[in-house]
């Protein structure tokens, strides 16, 4: 039996099977929204994301890559942790970018707002609605 100091991090191992599937790209996911219309006005007014709405209860976001998401209408509160989050890479100056948000979270239904630190080898900060 083997063991491992406290605070080592076991790393795994690459795969060198032939995968079953040959993707091209990875190209969608699906967020859920209790208001679709909150939802587009957040997106395009302050995210600056392109949106498309599909039908009456889904959009289409992306942001200058075929990659896109799903948003789709759900009739209960689910409410992502943080630590499950999705990014964006923001040009201009970040703490700037924080602070307008903050001005605007309760229009755009922020709930909660980190300060902004570096994350993932990157400056930025999370927000949650």
């Amino acid at each position: 039996m083997s063991t491992i100091a406290p605070g080592t991090v076991t790393m795994t191992r690459r795969s060198h099977a032939t995968p079953l599937l040959r993707p091209k790209a990875l190209v969608s996911g699906t967020l859920p929204s209790r208001d679709v219309a909150a939802t587009r006005a957040f997106y395009e007014e302050a995210l600056g994301l392109e949106v498309r709405q599909v039908s009456e209860d889904r959009l289409l976001v992306r942001l200058g890559y075929d990659h896109v998401y799903e948003v789709e209408k759900v009739d209960e509160q689910i409410e992502m942790p943080l630590l499950r989050h999705n990014g964006v890479n923001a040009r201009g100056d970040i703490v700037e970018g924080h602070a307008k948000l903050l001005e605007v979270k309760d229009e755009y239904g922020i709930t909660k707002m980190t300060k902004p630190a570096v994350l993932h080898g990157t400056f930025g900060f999370y927000l949650q609605d």
